[in-house]
């Protein structure tokens, strides 16, 4: 995947999450599902979540003695990207 398909797809998964959550903020959202809503598989809706986390747009909790769990989560600043592209249509 080339850089320009990587920042689409990663909008994507933003932009799925999104409208999964109904843009709440926090609220968990299993990534098999992301995945299937997205049509993208599940390792990379993974990769591409950690790349979002790092930018800070989503989070990915870690739940003690359990590891990462297989959720993400949309964060304050990931509603206000998905918002203001909005407001660019």
């Amino acid at each position: 995947m080339d850089t320009d398909d990587f920042r689409k797809s990663a909008f994507h998964i933003l932009q799925t999450l999104y409208d999964m959550s109904y843009g709440d903020v926090g609220k968990d959202i299993v990534i098999a599902h992301i995945g299937q809503s997205a049509g993208i598989d599940e390792q990379t809706v993974y990769d591409l979540s950690r790349h979002l986390e790092a930018k800070g747009l989503v989070n990915i909790p870690i739940k003690p003695n359990l590891g990462v769990d297989h959720s993400i989560s949309i964060t304050e600043k990931g509603l206000n990207e998905i918002e203001s592209q909005q407001r660019k249509k």
